[in-house]
């Protein structure tokens, strides 16, 4: 009879250890249930699933039960960005905070709402409530010795290792290079042309950016003494930050420096004129992104100037003097470069 003792729980031990390397090989995926409402040229079930299966493969496609979790995807356009949510409902039917995401482009917003999913994986918003246990089971004596009396075989669970950024995920700077026509009031109407480059980085998540310009303004003065042409040469910093609206509006500050020509050829006394130019400002940007790479960007801005000039002619005709304030406009396409 002490034989019989004996032999009956170490036979259960064998019996769970077995049971627990088996369970461990199955690895069972995860079941869920994907809506996704969005527009059918930037994302559906099936691009937003791929996304999910390059992340993870703890996961699979099931049908709508209450034990199903829910995944509830949106994407939509709005003033040219893209933006999109994701909502969980879990198999105990609780509905978890949604996560909004806002890209450029449908697919890196698919592809930051996979992520996100993947993410909530790894939180254990995805698995299932424990299983209340049965009275009658639980004030049952139990045939298995207590875990002093063996040692444990099963390996200490490990949290699972948070998959790696893929490259086009990781926190990168962009680039972008424009040029666009000006029309500028400097005690009067003048035109002229810019070329820019532009960069973004990562900080404040995207918001802040520097950007380079050169640029040149002409305008014709014409008074009864004779004609005059003048010319600005710019080279123009801007430090700009987007803020946290819908909108992809910049707001900068700058400062010019450059030169300022002037020669009154047609004139009964011709003269030429050159000086420094220089000033600081405000301007605005709104730019409406066509592609993931293309885009048109209007600005328009304010500068005072730091410097004080004025063409004569004989007999004290004045043709020309700086103004308080210098206010412009300005339109062009604009390329952006990750």
């Amino acid at each position: 009879m002490a034989l019989g003792r004996i032999v009956a729980p170490a036979g259960l031990v064998v019996a769970s250890v077995m049971f627990a390397a088996e369970a461990r090989a199955e690895s069972p995926t995860i079941p869920v249930h994907v809506v996704v409402e969005a527009p059918a040229s930037c994302t559906d079930e099936e691009k937003f699933w791929a996304e999910v299966t390059s992340r993870t493969s703890e996961l699979s496609l099931g049908p709508a039960t209450d034990e199903t979790p829910v995944l509830f995807v949106r994407a939509w356009k709005v003033d040219g960005v893209v933006r999109g949510d994701l909502t969980l409902r879990t198999s105990r039917g609780e509905m978890l905070p949604p996560r909004g995401v806002v890209g450029r482009t449908c697919e890196e917003v698919t592809s930051a709402l996979a992520l996100a999913l993947v993410l909530a994986l790894e939180e254990g918003a995805l698995e299932s409530s424990a299983p209340e246990p049965d009275d009658e089971r639980s004030t049952a004596p139990s045939l298995v010795p207590e875990p002093e009396s063996y040692p444990s075989t099963a390996p200490p669970r490990r949290r699972r290792p948070r998959p790696p950024l893929r490259r086009d995920e990781r926190p990168r700077i962009e680039t972008s290079m424009g040029a666009r026509g000006i029309l500028a009031h400097v005690d009067g109407l003048a035109t002229g042309v810019g070329i820019y480059s532009e960069v973004r980085p990562p900080n404040l998540a995207g918001r802040l950016s520097f950007r380079l310009e050169a640029a040149t303004w002409r305008r014709t003065v014409a008074r009864s003494v004779g004609e005059a042409e003048l010319t600005w040469l710019l080279l123009r910093a801007q430090l700009c930050l987007r803020p946290v609206t819908t909108l992809a509006l910049s707001l900068c500050g700058l400062v010019d420096g450059g030169a300022f020509t002037a020669s009154a050829t047609q004139a009964r006394n011709p003269l030429s004129y050159s000086a420094p130019w220089a000033g600081a400002g405000l301007a605005v940007n709104a730019a409406w992104n066509l592609s993931r790479t293309l885009g048109i960007e209007a600005e328009a801005g304010g500068l005072a100037p730091f410097v004080s000039d004025e063409l004569v002619l004989r007999p004290n005709v004045l043709m020309f003097a700086t103004p308080a304030v210098v206010t412009w406009v300005g339109i062009g396409p604009v390329l952006h470069f990750d």
